[in-house]
């Protein structure tokens, strides 16, 4: 796994319309993404347990030649506002990326 640097936004987030799962310890919820960058997510979830600094690992679909494929990407809470709760990058492996990666590429054309 490569580990990303901590950073703010570096780049532009986008509409992400699915619904993920968040891990936090032994707990999971089934929450909504608001939209999602390079760097982090912005979660629509009310989980008093995602606070500041928690480590949470969320899954998620990205499409790989057409097919949904999970990934795991891991992260800490940034902040919580009453928007959304932000979720900083800070693993994820070359595979996760590089999906990633196309996904937000596809979306900005």
């Amino acid at each position: 796994m490569e580990s990303i640097a901590v950073e703010h936004r570096s780049g532009p987030r986008r509409h992400f319309p699915q619904e993920v799962m968040a891990i936090a310890g032994n707990d999971h919820r089934l929450c909504r993404m608001h939209n999602i960058g390079d760097g982090g997510a912005l979660l629509e979830v009310s989980w008093g347990r995602l606070t500041h600094d928690v480590e949470v690992e969320i899954i998620l679909d990205l499409p790989v030649n057409n097919i949904l494929t999970p990934y795991h990407l891991f992260g800490k809470v940034a902040r919580v506002t009453p928007v959304g709760t932000a979720v900083q990058f800070t693993i994820i492996n070359s595979e996760a990326q590089k999906a990633l990666q196309t996904y937000l590429t596809e979306r900005m054309n």
